[in-house]
Formats: C-alpha cells, sequence, structure tokens
C-alpha cells in the first residue's frame, strides 16, 4: 500500500490555504485589541431567539458521567443522550477549533494542540475568528461570553476575538493560580480561588445581567479533568477507594493482547496499576465541582425565566484513555479517545430520549444556527434538529510524536489507516475492547477481513479525507 505520510501537505494544507483566505477576505476585519467604538448600533434579535449553553469538559472520559449527577438529574428527564457521539479529531485544538466552526480538523488547519499548525496560531493564521457561530450570532443580536480554555497558546496575543461581548479566557490554566484574559486584560488569581468555581461565578452573572429580551450564547470551556487533576479541597476525597477495573482485557499487561496493534503501540511500556487508581480518583474528583457549576447554572437560566428556551450541550473536548493499550493520553482512534456521550437539552429535542445517530461536535454550531434562524454557510457538520443518519464519520489525527493517522467510524466498527500503512480493523459487537485487529498483516498475523472489504474501506475513506460541506460522511 503506497505511504499516505506524503498525501497530507497536498490534501489537507494547500486546498485548505484558499478555502480559508477567500471566506476571510469576504468577512469584515475583526477586532485584534480593544473594542472598537463607534462601530454602529448592535441589531436586535427576533423576539422569542432561544439561548444557547455550550458546556465542554477537558479530556473526559464517557465513564467519568459518573461524577456529574446533579447535571444529569437536571438535564436527563427533559433532554436528549446521544451515545454515539463523537470527536473526529481527538485533541483540545482541532476539537474546539471544529465546535466553533462546524469543519472538520482538515478544513479549518488546527490539526494539533502543538507544534506545527497547531493551536492559537494556527486559528488566528487561518482568520478562523471570521468563522465561529460566536460570530454569527453576535450580528445577530445575541450576548456572547466565552469562559475558560478557548485555544492552547492563546495567552491574550491578539485581544479580544470578534464576536465575543464577553470574554474571560484562560492564559495560564491550572486549576489554582491561575491567570485570565478579562475582556482583553490580564489577571492573575493566586492564593485559594479555584478555576471552576471563578468560572461559576462569571457564568451566573453573565446569565444575571443580560437584558431579559436579549438572547444569550454562554460557552464554558472548563480545565476539568485534565491532568494533572487538583480537585477543590472540599472534594479533595469525594472518590477515595475508587479503582479502576482491572478486568478490563485492554488493561491486560500480558504483551500478546498488543500484539495484534501497530509498531508504535506495541512499543509502549505497562502503566502500574495504582498510579492508574489514583490519577482516576483525582479527576473524578475536579469534574463535582463541574457538576455544581453546571447546575448553578441551570438554576439561574431557571430563575431568569430562560430555561424553557434554552438549548444546553454537554460534552467533552475529546476523550481518555485511562491505561487502554498502554494509553494515558488522547489523539488516537480508540473509543475510548473519540467516542463520549453528549447530553442535549432544547425546545426541540426529544424529552428523556436516547438518539443513537452517530453525530460529532461538527455538528453543534449548524444546529445552533439553524435553532437562532441565522445562516451558517461553509460547515461539514449537520443540523441535529433535522431527520438524518449517518453510516460513518471520518476520524483524523496529526500528532508530533506518533504517526498521524486517518479512519472511518460505524457503530460497530473502525477502520484505520496510519502515514506507516500499518491499518487497523475492530468490530465491536464481537469485539468491544478493541483487542483482535483484523487487518494485521506483520510477524504472527494475518489479516482475517476479507481483502475486498479492505479495499472497499480504503476507497471510501480516501474520499472522505479531503471532503467539504455535504460531501462529508
Amino acid at each position: 500500500m503506497r505511504s499516505r505520510r506524503s498525501m497530507l501537505a497536498a490534501s489537507v494544507l494547500a486546498p485548505l490555504t484558499a478555502a480559508l483566505g477567500s471566506v476571510a477576505d469576504a468577512a469584515k476585519k475583526g477586532n485584534k485589541g480593544k473594542r472598537k467604538k463607534g462601530a454602529g448600533k448592535k441589531p436586535r434579535a427576533p423576539k422569542g431567539s432561544p439561548n444557547f449553553v455550550v458546556i465542554v469538559t477537558d479530556d473526559m472520559r464517557a465513564s467519568d458521567w459518573q461524577a456529574l449527577p446533579k447535571t444529569k438529574a437536571l438535564l436527563a428527564p427533559r433532554g436528549v443522550w446521544f451515545p454515539n457521539f463523537l470527536i473526529p479529531t481527538p485533541t483540545c485544538s482541532p476539537s474546539r477549533t471544529s465546535l466553533l466552526t462546524g469543519m472538520h480538523a482538515h478544513n479549518h488547519g488546527v490539526l494539533r494542540s502543538n507544534g506545527p499548525h497547531s493551536g492559537w496560531a494556527a486559528f488566528h493564521a487561518n482568520r478562523l475568528e471570521q468563522r465561529t457561530i460566536a460570530l454569527r450570532l453576535h450580528r445577530a443580536g445575541y450576548r456572547t461570553m466565552l469562559v475558560g480554555k478557548y485555544q492552547n497558546g492563546y495567552g491574550g496575543r491578539g485581544g479580544v476575538p470578534v464576536g465575543w461581548d464577553e470574554w474571560c479566557a484562560t492564559s495560564a490554566t491550572g486549576y489554582v493560580n491561575f491567570s485570565v484574559v478579562e475582556n482583553g486584560k490580564l489577571r492573575k488569581y493566586r492564593g485559594r480561588r479555584y478555576l471552576t468555581d471563578y468560572m461559576r461565578s462569571k457564568a451566573v452573572r453573565f446569565i444575571s445581567t443580560t437584558p431579559r429580551d436579549t438572547p444569550l450564547l454562554l460557552n464554558m470551556n472548563f480545565k476539568a479533568p485534565h491532568s494533572p487533576a487538583t480537585p477543590a479541597p472540599r472534594d479533595r476525597n469525594a472518590f477515595a477507594g475508587v479503582a479502576v477495573d482491572r478486568a478490563i482485557p485492554s488493561l491486560s499487561e500480558d504483551d500478546t493482547v498488543l500484539s495484534g496493534k501497530p509498531e508504535w503501540v506495541r512499543q509502549l511500556a505497562p502503566i502500574p496499576r495504582d498510579a492508574l487508581d489514583k490519577d482516576e480518583q483525582l479527576r473524578l474528583g475536579t469534574l463535582r465541582s463541574v457538576d455544581q457549576a453546571i447546575a448553578a447554572v441551570v438554576n439561574r437560566l431557571r430563575t431568569t425565566g430562560r430555561l424553557d428556551n434554552t438549548y444546553l450541550f454537554v460534552l467533552s473536548d475529546n476523550g481518555w484513555m485511562r491505561g487502554e493499550h498502554r494509553i494515558l493520553d488522547k489523539g488516537v482512534p480508540y473509543a475510548s479517545s473519540v467516542c463520549v456521550p453528549m447530553l442535549a437539552w432544547g425546545p426541540r429535542f426529544a424529552a428523556s430520549g436516547t438518539d443513537d445517530r452517530i453525530v460529532a461536535n461538527i455538528d453543534i454550531a449548524p444546529t445552533i444556527a439553524a435553532a437562532a434562524g441565522i445562516g451558517f454557510p461553509g460547515v461539514d457538520g449537520r443540523n441535529l434538529l433535522d431527520d438524518w443518519s449517518r453510516e460513518e464519520m471520518l476520524l483524523e489525527g496529526w500528532s508530533n510524536s506518533r504517526p498521524g493517522w486517518r479512519a472511518l467510524r460505524g457503530k460497530t466498527w473502525l477502520y484505520v489507516e496510519y502515514d506507516t500503512d500499518e491499518r487497523e480493523y475492530y468490530e465491536y459487537d464481537p469485539d468491544p475492547y478493541e483487542l483482535t485487529n483484523r487487518l494485521a498483516d506483520w510477524s504472527g498475523h494475518t489479516p482475517t477481513l476479507a481483502e475486498v472489504d479492505a479495499d472497499r474501506l480504503a476507497e471510501r475513506l480516501n474520499d472522505a479525507k479531503t471532503c467539504r460541506g455535504k460531501a462529508c460522511p
């Protein structure tokens, strides 16, 4: 099979430059520093326009939902679960960019969180401030706020991005001793202030101070449960004694369990199980304060009379490999990295239901635009309020320390191609822990997937990895 590494620049970066340039040139330049004055009166949104609250955790696994009981109790009875919610590029900056723009990473160009084509530098260089759902809503008369994480490497450079009325973006992102760019000014918080509690107070105040006849967009991007996890003092022992299930086959220390994996995985060393237990306790502990913050936001929406006309989305920027296949990281194509259920609530979502469609973070911005009744062209995602289904989702990953990859994932299967020409194929019904790679063709293995089926998957992936708009699966 031909190498895919040499195809990357031509298939991703070249068309990207032209596409993003034409979009940005057609838009007005954003505010790169202090807020401009005298730019004209802000338009008024139509009466009855819905509100939007997008809440994003950082590196939360599907199993971490156990630490959010208040959130589930408040939202699940009238909300909808999306169990097949996927993160197409499962790492911080690419994922957050997809959330704001509705675009796949190969189209928006933020490919990593650090290194080449990464973080705020790529976001700003590609003029993506002009492509966010926040700017669209702002221009439609919404009051907008971001509180928490924005882009890796932001640090306040470029000032307050266009489209945001209130801006509290973290710069140094510790759980304590953190820094925040507050409407263009850097403030350092030291001592006993806890980041999640700071975000909670800012969000509640934003809701309270927004005029009743003005709809709002609130984007809360928590640090929790990102490692090194530091729970609030009140939650330090909330999950003491919790242990990672030793019976999970993908946590086995037996080398034979990894024999069907690509070379970079087979070279990984075993992870001490006691270290996993402690990390699990701390990670879950950080989510207790997130749960309390979400409850406070929901309560303030209720007391201000907004809740019944609000769409809320609770999701993670990506998942987390908690030692599966000896990986403590994200950014890989395996289930724990790319699949974290989302809980959504809103006037047009089915109450107390489950939507098992394959959906993704690229679908959030188009959904918000549709619910608000505004246009949002150039997206790869789909409106979740419409009736449609996906057979598969494109996944893609770039890394500074391991091979890049592209993949297709259906509800019951995963197909992966690496830049090293290694391939993987798993079927989840008989193999939920991704142990048996049916395309392993290295020493000790013979592929068990028919070549005609493998070729068909390769053709579909080849078509998808440069897709744009409605052509994306």
